[in-house]
């Protein structure tokens, strides 16, 4: 996946995530809610959100299918959990699955067949240059080197010694 694709999607799988409800969001005045983008008012909620939410460092924090067959995979979680599929907003081809209101995990094809379909889980760090840095000299192959997500935070993605892939994520400082 090249690293662009990937920041827009965990940008914005990591801010909708931690959407908790719309009424528990402050929102500016009618007025200026009026006149500002949606694109605007999405980043500002996604930006609040995840630094309102975000779990404590070390802990997992968001969990992305990647899968060549997006329509079956979906269905079978619809299934499995009851977890409704929603579009990501913004035209981009993601989906969000939901659990009583909530966002819990991503899903999106495969942005190379040579991927196995897999979920990838992500975990809080507090440094990702710095769990980047600590990785490698532990044997971790480095998939992504650290990236910014602009609004969201920092992420990278590892692979440990064993070959499981991992994704780090620093959120945005408020």
């Amino acid at each position: 996946m090249d690293s662009s694709a990937f920041g827009t999607r965990l940008r914005a799988l990591i801010g909708l995530r931690r959407r908790r409800t719309a009424e528990s969001l402050e929102h500016p005045p009618n007025k200026e809610r009026n006149i500002m983008s949606t694109a605007t008012m999405e980043s500002n909620r996604a930006t609040t959100e995840s630094q309102q939410a975000c779990p404590e460092a070390g802990a997992f924090c968001w969990n992305e299918l990647v899968t060549s067959d997006t329509e079956s995979a979906g269905s079978f979680y619809g299934q499995l959990f009851g977890w409704k599929a929603e579009a990501f907003p913004g035209g981009m081809p993601y989906t969000l699955f939901k659990a009583d209101g909530r966002h819990v995990a991503g899903l999106m094809a495969r942005p190379d067949p040579q991927i196995a379909p897999q979920w990838l889980a992500y975990v809080h760090v507090e440094d990702v240059d710095a769990s980047t840095r600590r990785a490698r000299e532990l044997g971790a192959k480095i998939c992504l080197e650290p990236k910014d997500i602009p609004t969201v935070g920092r992420v990278a993605v590892i692979q440990d010694p064993q070959g499981a892939p991992l994704g780090i994520f620093q959120p945005a400082q408020k």
